[in-house]
């Protein structure tokens, strides 16, 4: 029967950290269901034996610790949150299996020592505080659903610098009265041991108050930005448009002029103004696609691209109505293309380049961006500005318009070009 439970224990800590480790952090890529299965399987065995051989001692946390830390690499997650996930659950681990031991204590009048020799009493304790465990850990895990807990600086400096050490001492306190059986002294230990387990819960619902608002502040700052970043880029289409009107007006003017020549014989004045014209015509290259939106934002930012020394080669074929918003056109492509440019930009060489793809195939929108970077200037797609709170957010718009349709991104980098392509499905 004690075997029994001692594997059912093993099983239920394997789930306990399955459920949290699940529920607070993303699984890495390319890893089956199997392999979590056999890996919790294979901590559910070592809890188990360590237990047996090993008994409660030091050396058994330690080797229940370190294969905890082990399982945390089926996630991405920090090195902080390695460290401090599996503390966590082992100190609300033993503030639970310390209230439990001495409400035992309380109960039937017994010392620590002498229920670990009482089976029946043991198998008790074992099974009440598993229990508890698994609903402390569910709570933890549905409040913090997706939520990276020890990422978040404060909640670190929090738990180690005021919970993990006055849990320490609590547990040093259990193994100096192991043989105790006074109630004042039980009665007091369980104070302590509720009050650490309600002080921790009571920093989760700040720091989930916390991280709400954080992410509501986030939310708003990258509407707000994304606003911006429309009318910007719509005012780009308004110059355009206007660049387009004021040179349909202007070629009716030209064939005026033209016809005049033409009209008086002047073949040799009508073929020297078409060439001093022709030049005018070849300044300000624009994409015409029919497209106004895409037209305009390729247009102007292959204009700026020229002004900065970046050779800009763009190969667009698209109809003029596509499944994507003009507003979304605009946030997709102004702040892809802005980071290439920027990226460009710092680059020391004449080497600068932007090779711009963008092809309608089978009701499908494939686009390929690339530019030069610095040869060995890993992009971190984080703003790289003084002004932090006013940009980087480029990359988060793209992807925040991107994800209104059913779409797939890809980024590739090698020592000297930035690759970004995505495919936009016609829904």
């Amino acid at each position: 029967m004690t075997l029994l439970v001692e594997v059912l224990t093993g099983i239920a800590e394997s789930i306990m950290f399955y459920m949290l480790y699940g529920a607070l952090y993303e699984k890495r890529e390319n890893i089956n269901n199997w392999i979590y299965c056999v890996f919790y399987s294979l901590f559910a065995l070592v809890s188990d034996v360590s237990f047996w051989f090993l008994g409660g001692t030091l050396l058994n946390i330690i080797i229940l610790y370190l294969s905890s830390v082990g399982l945390s690499f089926l996630y991405k997650c920090d090195i902080k949150t390695r460290i401090a996930t599996p503390l966590f659950v082992f100190t609300i681990n033993i503030l639970i299996e310390m209230i439990v031991w001495y409400l035992t204590n309380l109960t039937f009048n017994i010392s620590a020592i002498e229920q670990a020799n009482t089976p029946n009493i043991w198998i008790l304790g074992a099974i009440l505080s598993k229990t508890i465990l698994l609903i402390v850990i569910n709570f933890v895990r549905l409040r913090l659903k997706n939520r990276k807990l020890f990422e978040n600086r404060i909640y670190w400096l929090l738990f180690i610098v005021v919970f993990l050490p006055t849990a320490l001492i609590d547990y040093l306190l259990f193994r100096l009265t192991l043989t105790i059986t006074e109630p004042v002294v039980s009665i007091i230990a369980i104070i302590g041991s509720l009050g650490l387990i309600v002080s921790s819960f009571i920093v989760l619902f700040l720091y989930e108050k916390f991280a709400i608002q954080s992410e509501i502040v986030n939310r708003e700052q990258q509407y707000e930005q994304q606003l911006k970043s429309q009318s910007k880029h719509l005012d780009d289409i308004l110059v355009m448009q206007n660049q387009i009107k004021s040179f349909r007006h202007d070629i009716k003017n030209h064939w005026v002029a033209l016809s005049g020549y033409f009209s008086n014989g002047d073949y040799e004045g009508g073929k020297k103004y078409i060439e001093q014209i022709s030049g005018t015509f070849s300044e300000g290259e624009t994409i015409d696609t029919g497209n106004i939106a895409l037209d305009a934002i390729i247009s102007t930012k292959k204009a700026l691209a020229d002004e900065k020394g970046i050779r800009f080669d763009a190969t667009v074929q698209i109809p003029e109505q596509i499944p994507v918003d003009a507003a979304d056109i605009c946030i997709i492509f102004g702040n892809s293309l802005d980071n290439a440019i920027e990226a460009c930009e710092k680059i020391k060489t004449d080497d600068k380049y932007i090779n711009l793809s963008v092809i309608y195939e089978e009701n499908s929108i494939l686009c390929k961006i690339v530019n030069s970077i610095e040869n060995k200037n890993r992009i971190t797609l984080k703003t790289t500005k003084k002004d932090k709170n006013n940009h980087g957010f480029g990359f988060e718009n793209i992807k925040q318009s991107l994800s209104k349709y059913n779409h797939l991104m890809k980024i590739d980098q090698t020592d000297d070009e930035f690759i970004l392509s995505f495919v936009i499905f016609n829904k």
